[in-house]
Parts: C-alpha cells; structure tokens; sequence
C-alpha cells in the first residue's frame, strides 16, 4: 500500500529534486516542513547595538587605544625615564600608527553603512568600500588614505595652514624613524625630515663639542609631547572639515 503524499506528489520524506545530490552535512538555517512545497526560515538573530548583521563587522576602536598608549609614553618620558630617546621613539612611531588605524576605522564605518542602505534596498555608490579595497591593495600610504577619504565627501585639509603641516612634519619624522636609508642630511647635518621640526619643539643641547647624534637632540621629551598634539590636532580638524562633532577621548597634552 502506497504511504500519503505531499500536495506536490511526493511521497513523506522523499527529497525534493534540488536536494538529491546535497550532502547530508551541510549546514543550514532552513528548517523543512513536510505537509507544505516551502520552508520556515530561521530568523536572523537580534543584533546588539551598534552592531549590523551580516555585513562588514563595525571595528573596535583601536586607533584610540594606541593613541592612549602613545601618550603615556610621552608623560613617562617627563618623568626622564632612561634611556631618553626610547619613548620619544616609540611615541613618534606609534600616534602616526593610531592615525592609519583611526583613517582605517572611518573607511570601515562608512563602507558598512553602505552596505546597510544597499541591503535595504536603498540606492549606495559604495564609494567608502571601493576606497577600503584600494587601500589594502596597494597599501596606500597615511597622507594619500587621508586626502583620498576627506575627497568622497567633497572636502579636503588646507596644506598650506595648520595643523596639516605639521601632522606632515610628524609623518615625515616617522618616516626618517622606521625608514633609515631614505635619509638625507642637511647642510647642519642633521636629516632634512629633523631640520624641518626645528622651532616646533625644543631640541636638546649638544653636550658633546662634537656635536651629539640627532636622534639624541631630537627625538625628546618636548617631541614627544608635540607629536602627541599634532595627533589630536589632526583628528579634530578631521571631524571639524567634516562638519561633524568631535567624540573627544584623544587627550593633548599639556605644557610642564
């Protein structure tokens, strides 16, 4: 005797054709239903706040934690913790870092809320995410991501005025830190990336006759401190070119 069959004519159980050659491992949210040719979907589960379902996750903002990080570098060496140039250094190296990660991190929230206007069905240029794959493409450099962001929203820094020339100034210094063999010395001697920070910052006297190394002039307690500033100056002028209120939590740091 013939068992009962579904409204399509299958007999119970019997697989539907598209599913014949399906493995039985593969994973699914489809849950079928044997009286009915259709499927109940498992519902998307409830997203926390401030979190999007099934598109480019929002990024921690770890910009804002190497920033922190940065700067109490920069107030430890204050505290004239040895050796002098080692936090100044890892100063310099690391605000120019959150800087990268903070451009980054616009990219991503922006290419993720075009990605939400295009699932709802909304018309999205998807500018943001085209500018995200260029970036890890050919690892663009900080001040060409930069200028290449502020342009989509038809807007772009001064670099001519503060404080683009000196966030360029830290660039270029971080540059001359990390990238040794691109040096050039100036007629004093000194890097020509070193030479153009000259009156941003105190340099540390000579205490040799000869002359001491610029590192030990340059990269200093007063570096430190104008790199961590330039840093927040930057950010600020980001979000005010924008039109946007600044979320603050990037700290300057004040004269001693």
């Amino acid at each position: 005797m013939a068992g009962p069959k579904s409204r399509s004519g299958r007999p119970w159980g019997a697989p539907r054709d598209h599913q014949r050659n399906r493995s039985s491992t593969t994973p699914s949210l489809a849950i079928p239903v044997p009286d009915e040719d259709k499927t109940i979907v498992a519902p998307t589960p409830i997203p926390r706040e401030g979190h999007l379902p099934s598109l480019p996750s929002t990024p921690p903002h770890l910009s804002g934690v190497m920033y922190a990080t940065a700067r109490r570098f920069a107030l430890e060496a204050q505290g004239g913790a040895p050796p002098r140039t080692a936090l100044p250094v890892a100063t310099v190296v690391l605000v120019c870092t959150a800087l990268e990660a903070f451009v980054n991190e616009e990219i991503e929230l922006d290419a993720a809320s075009d990605a939400m206007t295009a699932a709802s069905g909304g018309m999205a240029p998807a500018p943001a995410g085209r500018l995200r794959a260029k970036v890890e493409e050919k690892n663009l450099p900080l001040r060409q991501t930069w200028r290449k962001y502020l342009w989509l929203h038809g807007k772009l820094f001064d670099e001519k005025k503060e404080p683009y020339l000196a966030f360029d100034r830290l660039v270029e210094l971080r540059n001359l830190v990390v990238q040794r063999s691109a040096r050039a010395y100036s007629s004093t001697g000194f890097p020509k990336e070193a030479q153009a920070v000259r009156g941003r910052f105190e340099f540390t006297p000579p205490q040799r006759a000869a002359g001491d190394p610029w590192e030990q002039q340059v990269l200093n307690v007063h570096c430190a401190r104008w790199a961590c500033n330039t840093t927040v100056a930057i950010r600020a002028e980001h979000f005010r070119r924008l039109g946007r209120p600044d979320p603050g939590g990037w700290e300057p740091i004040g004269d001693t």
